[in-house]
């Protein structure tokens, strides 16, 4: 079981990565060496080094990325896709930003970038295997780098990017069955009731008492359908005493109850 906070919203929202752009998801260009450039939102061409990332959601309304796709700078590429699981209940992709830029400045991408870059210009067993392997790692690390940098963040990855507020999410992921009130996530954010109330819906831009319901449905979710226990027991692990209201909650949010949802989710494909 993960035990930080990333880690947590990540096997509650699983993101995947496709080096292929006829998935579905969100485009990303990742720089595997050293030497590329990129036009930025105000018009400036900068390096895009490697360990870089650039990823701009498909719906998005903003002046995309600009490269300049020389026969060698195209070599220093590799595009993708992050695609989310459940993308229309998935509060990963809900609250990315539209478009983001992540400059190489970390080990962890920098690393990341000579591996993968070594490993496509091999032709040795295991080649597309490790390629895939690899790049499984990159959007945890894209969000780690990205949170300590200075961005305009809502919802999940403002409380991860907020040293005080933080614990909240995380008892929320971790213990979704507790009957977590403003005091006791408070207490947990060690503030007083009054400061968490004022400042967690300032930074998440909603309540604790929406983002907990949130993800206490999306946990559910995932129970219904990867698990086989019964539906009231799964509205029980996720905070819920009533199977009636339970079922209220989850079809008030899925639009479908539990057990039709269970049903649906199992369906092939």
């Amino acid at each position: 079981m993960p035990t930080d906070t990333l880690s947590l919203l990540l096997e509650l929202f699983p993101v995947n990565v496709a080096l292929d752009q006829c998935a579905d998801g969100v485009p990303f260009v990742f720089a595997c060496q050293d030497g590329a450039r990129i036009r930025d939102e105000n018009g400036a061409l900068k390096r895009f080094d490697a360990g870089s990332i650039a990823m701009r959601q498909c719906s998005s309304t903003e002046k995309p990325w600009e490269f300049h796709h020389g026969s060698a700078q195209v070599e220093r590429l590799v595009a993708g896709k992050f695609c989310f699981d459940r993308p229309e209940k998935n509060l990963l992709l809900a609250h990315m930003p539209a478009q983001a830029l992540v400059d190489s400045e970390t080990a962890e991408l920098r690393g990341l970038a000579m591996l993968l870059n070594m490993e496509r210009r091999r032709s040795a067993l295991g080649r597309d295997a490790a390629i895939r392997s690899i790049s499984s790692i990159l959007f945890p690390l894209m969000i780690r780098s990205w949170l300590a940098a200075p961005h305009s963040l809502r919802g999940v990855y403002a409380l991860l990017s907020d040293a005080e507020l933080r614990p909240s999410l995380h008892c929320m992921l971790s213990e979704p069955h507790r009957p977590w009130t403003l005091e006791s996530l408070a207490k947990v954010c060690r503030m007083s009731r009054a400061n968490f109330g004022r400042r967690f819906p300032l930074v998440a831009k909603e309540t604790p008492a929406d983002l907990l319901t949130q993800l206490r449905m999306a946990r559910a979710a995932l129970q219904l359908r990867e698990g086989n226990l019964p539906v009231a027991d799964i509205g029980n692990a996720v905070g819920y005493q009533s199977l009636a209201a339970f079922n209220r909650k989850f079809k008030a949010l899925a639009g479908i109850g539990p057990g039709q949802y269970r049903r649906e989710a199992r369906l092939p494909r």
